[in-house]
């Protein structure tokens, strides 16, 4: 029986922004061809097991991430386009004090002050045949050393001085813990409804007017609006 290689959890761009759709060559599939054609084989040369960021199956997509947070041995952090998804994954592995490996792609040409002080490499976004080789092998051994310099914790924690780590929540998830997401879910859904009341038109003077005598069971509903007197405004001739 093979041995069970560690973990390593992707965190980066799931799509790609409209800004930059057109400064990519493979546009909006750029970074799934990022992950499958660079990320995947350049993790599995490094001998760790790719995990990409998604969720299969009925897990809720939210829980997967934080538990991938959790639990995998490196993180493998594509910062490209500057993604606040990706930042705030990256933030709760930091708090987490467990190592990073930080890439980018070369259209993007800044990082944030707090990580552009850690060590990380650019990748050629082109992923042009002629140069991937190249490029897996360079992602690989950047990973490795990542690993390697970080001894199962976070770099950051060392320039910033940090001392207090997050503790990950130890009771098993259950019915509470399932009622507590419904529970958020309908607030969320509720305050959409609420927005949508106090953003309601209520309908112009003319407009009720017409409703009161138009529609059975108001009060102003009567025989002559039945005969069809329903004409908003001034009444033309109709004989000329």
């Amino acid at each position: 029986m093979s041995e069970q290689k560690e973990e390593c959890f992707i965190i980066m761009p799931i799509t790609t922004p409209e800004s930059m759709t057109e400064k990519y060559r493979d546009g909006e599939k750029h970074f799934k061809h990022v992950l499958e054609c660079l990320f995947i084989p350049a993790i599995e040369k490094a001998g760790y097991k790719p995990i990409p960021p998604k969720a299969e199956g009925s897990d809720l997509i939210q829980a997967e991430i934080i538990k991938n947070l959790e639990t995998a041995a490196i993180v493998l952090c594509d910062v490209s386009c500057l993604n606040p998804n990706v930042f705030f994954e990256f933030g709760i592995r930091t708090s987490l004090n467990k190592p990073v490996c930080i890439v980018k792609g070369e259209l993007t040409k800044t990082v944030p002050f707090d990580t552009s002080i850690l060590n990380h490499k650019e990748y050629k976004s082109t992923l042009e045949p002629w140069h991937l080789e190249d490029e897996i092998a360079i992602i690989s051994a950047h990973l490795t050393a990542s690993a390697e310099r970080s001894k199962g914790e976070n770099s950051l924690w060392k320039f910033f001085g940090f001392k207090s780590e997050a503790e990950p929540y130890k009771v098993e998830a259950g019915t509470d813990g399932k009622l507590d997401y419904l529970t958020m879910q309908i607030d969320q859904l509720q305050k959409k409804i609420d927005d949508q009341s106090h953003n309601y038109r209520r309908p112009a003077p003319w407009q009720s007017d017409l409703l009161k005598r138009t529609v059975p069971g108001t009060a102003h509903h009567s025989a002559k609006s039945l005969a069809g007197d329903t004409m908003i405004g001034p009444t033309s001739d109709m004989t000329g």
